[in-house]
């Protein structure tokens, strides 16, 4: 199997934040979308980063529950 299959079944729709988004609307955001990662874009658009269900289960542990809206 090559990955251009999986990409056919789940459709070509990019989800994206912003780095000045908190943690807790980027978590809503994976559930709404049923997803486990969204790439991060820059104000032009550029892709600078890419964030998961595991970075922000990794933020909690070390922060707890403040991680969510920490700036």
């Amino acid at each position: 199997m090559y990955v251009a299959e999986i990409l056919n079944t789940k459709g070509s729709e990019v989800i994206a934040t912003g780095p000045t988004e908190t943690v807790a609307v980027t978590a809503r955001l994976l559930n709404y979308e049923r997803i486990g990662a969204v790439l991060v874009r820059d104000a032009k658009d550029n892709v600078i980063g890419v964030i998961s269900e595991r970075d922000i289960i990794r933020g909690i542990a070390v922060n707890g529950a403040r991680a969510l809206d920490m700036e």
